[in-house]
């Protein structure tokens, strides 16, 4: 039995209507117009992402430019230099990788060897002390939950670029921390980022999918591999 072929204006259609639903919201609530921006160019590299498209890492450059100046702007200087000096070259290569591994509808997901994940290990412990280190240099509120949340992030995007599905479990740890932290700030400080927390909360979702979509993904590369 031919299974049945999936519009391929669906998933613009829902992104335009969370899109719509953000603003909404925004609008309602007088929202920071900064932050429903940036919560909006995130919302839409996840989904584009999560659904193997390239879409979501030429989206994904804007948004860490967005974002890292929104960041800056609450004294988050550790997000800020990951977002804009280290995840935009990611976002780049991830262009590259992704152009050169595709079939018609989307991306196909990859393996990484022994050698790599020590090597992304050894790496991202030194990433992390480093980011650390600057971010108790310069005062940065809520420390912790910035390193680790500026660690995870890095390590989920790097995955993506080399289409490893485990990115994704990265993304949902660091939408986790991501939410903890931006709703200190609404608590605390600044009741107009709730556009943006609500934008996190659709990211957990859309990155939970994501994963399982991968699933699928990687169950059809192999069904051809067998078959071939």
């Amino acid at each position: 039995m031919e299974k049945k072929k999936r519009n391929p204006f669906a998933l613009y259609i829902f992104a335009s209507l969370m899109v719509l639903f953000v603003i909404l919201i925004s609008i309602i609530f007088k929202s920071n117009w900064f932050a429903t921006i940036s919560g909006i160019l995130g919302l839409l590299t996840v989904i584009f992402q999560a659904h193997g498209k390239i879409l979501g890492q030429i989206i994904g450059i804007i948004d860490s430019l967005s974002y890292g100046i929104f960041a800056y702007s609450y004294h988050y200087y550790g997000e800020t230099i990951v977002y804009i000096f280290i995840l935009i070259p990611i976002f780049i290569y991830g262009i590259f990788s992704w152009s050169m591994h595709k079939d018609n509808s989307h991306i196909l997901p990859n393996s990484i060897r022994l050698k790599e994940i020590i090597i992304i290990t050894i790496l991202s412990l030194i990433l992390g002390y480093a980011i650390y280190v600057f971010l108790k240099m310069v005062g940065t509120n809520y420390i912790i939950l910035n390193t680790v949340s500026m660690l995870t992030l890095t390590i989920a995007n790097y995955l993506i670029a080399r289409r490893n599905i485990c990115g994704f479990l990265f993304l949902i740890v660091n939408d986790t921390i991501l939410l903890s932290l931006w709703l200190i700030t609404f608590l605390s400080l600044d009741q107009s980022v709730l556009s943006f927390i609500l934008c996190v909360i659709i990211n957990l979702i859309n990155d939970t999918i994501g994963f399982f979509n991968w699933l699928k993904f990687q169950k059809k590369e192999y069904y051809q591999d067998e078959n071939n």
